[in-house]
């Protein structure tokens, strides 16, 4: 296995960063949870949801395909002027069809208030440049910088919240936090990225590489939107038919799920561009490698998440939220095969082959949207939790399914104890 030592040292420092940015967030979440209360939480985590979803529908996933062309050698000059045209142009229908159709909005992001929701619509062009920028770090090889760059922004979205909100424990105020920090964000991001833009040797002409990267995007899209509903759709339903108190205890039981998800999550960002530019024979035997491992290091963090739950949140987030660790049980259990999947969805876009992971992706959706409406109504935030652990837990069977039938590997191989493989990482790492 080829350069086994490099990708624990960028997946090292991808987990490194993760967890900066899982501090910067646990620290504004205890603020948020301390000065507003599980009602005023809830409509903070809607609406910081809402750019973040716009953004997802909108970016028909050119982010992912910058990370690709960039990863071949074409030109961060012209993947740049692609990505402030395309925000350009998708930015300004959003904003007329908000102007044109308000009560649309209304309807979908109840307890918003509309003045409030406008702003989440007129930052949403921010949010999309910033992933488009960021992500050429990551084709260029620089991962370092383009985890630097997601702990910067949460470092920036936790200094503005909690300065505004210290001063009065106003929902408005908090909202107005995440406003700045994006565009604070987005504008350091810049200034780094202009010492690179001679990188790249491969010519193309500005619409030519477009449509290249249109067409790569629209193959990965359904995947990457799909994901994003699969693990935030289950919000909005809950803040529809029931409370933006259910959303705020819900809301901390996903935050501690996911520090499970920043395992995989690392191990995958590095994995897409090494798979993309190696022969693929050697990236499936990789691949199979570090996909038994994660499963397994996510069992036993999620039996850790099993003993220590309950404590951390009472400690952390106060007795109001205590009824956060039973959806939080719920959750784990589909958190262990979302994650597998995370890095096998890593695979199938360094091959080229992204509408794999749209499939199982959509599939997954479907469940999720089923067990919402079914659960939702009747359990609230217990609700939400099982049906997203049913729809993750088909999402990562279904990941490995098609793993196994691409690379022609064994699907239970996948789930073997990888006790040969660490024995391996631990002697790689001693040469």
């Amino acid at each position: 296995m080829k350069d086994l030592k490099t990708f624990i040292k960028s997946a090292f420092w991808t987990l490194f960063y993760q967890g900066v940015s899982l501090g910067f967030n646990f620290l504004l979440n205890i603020v948020l949870a301390r000065r507003l209360g599980p009602a005023g939480k809830g409509l903070f985590s809607v609406y910081i949801l809402t750019p973040s979803l716009l953004s997802m529908m909108l970016s028909l996933s050119m982010d992912e395909s910058h990370v690709y062309f960039a990863s071949k050698g074409y030109r961060v000059r012209d993947i740049a002027i692609i990505s402030f045209f395309y925000t350009i142009i998708s930015g300004i229908p959003l904003v007329l069809t908000f102007k044109t159709f308000p009560a649309l909005y209304a309807a979908i992001f109840r307890n918003i208030e509309m003045s409030t929701l406008f702003y989440a619509i007129l930052i949403t062009p921010l949010f999309l440049l910033f992933r488009y920028l960021r992500s050429i770090f990551l084709g260029m090889g620089y991962i370092k910088t383009y985890n630097f760059l997601d702990s910067m922004r949460i470092a920036a979205l936790l200094v503005f919240v909690s300065s505004f909100i210290l001063i009065k424990p106003d929902v408005g105020l908090a909202e107005k936090g995440v406003n700045f920090h994006i565009l604070f964000a987005l504008v350091i991001t810049t200034i780094l990225l202009i010492p690179h833009l001679k990188y790249g040797t491969r010519k193309s002409h500005i619409l030519n590489l477009f449509g290249k990267e249109l067409k790569y995007g629209l193959k990965a899209y359904l995947g990457i939107t799909m994901s994003f509903f699969n693990r935030r759709l289950d919000v909005f339903i809950l803040n529809y038919f029931r409370s933006p108190w259910e959303v705020g205890i819900y809301s901390i039981s996903t935050a501690l799920a996911e520090l499970l998800w920043k395992l995989p999550n690392s191990i995958a960002i590095p994995l897409f561009p090494k798979v993309a530019r190696e022969e693929k024979k050697d990236s499936t035997l990789f691949t199979v490698f570090i996909t038994r491992i994660t499963f397994f290091m996510l069992i036993i963090l999620a039996v850790l998440m099993f003993l220590i739950g309950r404590p951390i949140i009472t400690l952390l987030f106060g007795n109001k939220f205590s009824a956060s660790f039973t959806p939080l049980l719920w959750l784990l259990p589909g958190i262990v095969f979302l994650g597998t999947g995370r890095v096998i969805s890593s695979y199938f876009h360094g091959i080229n082959r992204p509408e794999y992971g749209s499939f199982f992706t959509i599939v997954s959706v479907i469940f999720t949207i089923a067990f919402d409406f079914i659960l939702i109504p009747s359990l609230g935030a217990k609700g939400a939790a099982i049906a997203s652990s049913i729809a993750y837990t088909v999402a990562g069977i279904l990941a490995v399914a098609l793993f196994s039938k691409e690379a022609s590997v064994s699907f239970f191989l996948m789930f073997m104890p990888p006790v040969r493989d660490i024995v391996e990482i631990v002697k790689r790492i001693g040469d």
